[in-house]
């Protein structure tokens, strides 16, 4: 196999195995980075839309650039902080793009979970 694993080979479940264990080696950005060009050459239906865009904030994010989706948070005490966002007046569009909920739902949904410091 040569690329990024496809959904017609690994099925779905295969490919949340997957770019999950990639979303979280942050210790090797550069690794994250060719996987991402990878999962961006896959043709529609071979990938999940969300996973690029997680992983392209991802990305981002550790690269000290703005996000282009709003899915990467921290914490400060108990309240969740979004990573800054680039043109945030398109966001609905591209999260809608990418096959991710509203913002604004996200965003409750994360503060729902988070932890009571």
């Amino acid at each position: 196999m040569q690329g990024w694993p496809k959904i017609s080979s690994v099925d779905r479940d295969g490919a949340q195995a997957v770019w999950q264990l990639l979303q979280h080696a942050d210790d090797d950005l550069a690794f994250q980075a060719f996987c991402l060009k990878l999962m961006k050459a896959l043709p529609e239906g071979e990938i999940m839309p969300y996973a690029i865009a997680y992983m392209e904030n991802r990305v981002r994010k550790s690269q000290g650039r703005l996000q282009l989706y709003g899915t990467q948070y921290t914490y400060e005490g108990d309240k969740v902080i979004n990573y800054p966002i680039q043109d945030s007046k398109n966001l609905a569009k591209r999260r809608a793009e990418m096959g991710l909920k509203p913002y604004e739902e996200e965003v409750a949904e994360v503060m729902k979970k988070t932890p009571q410091v």
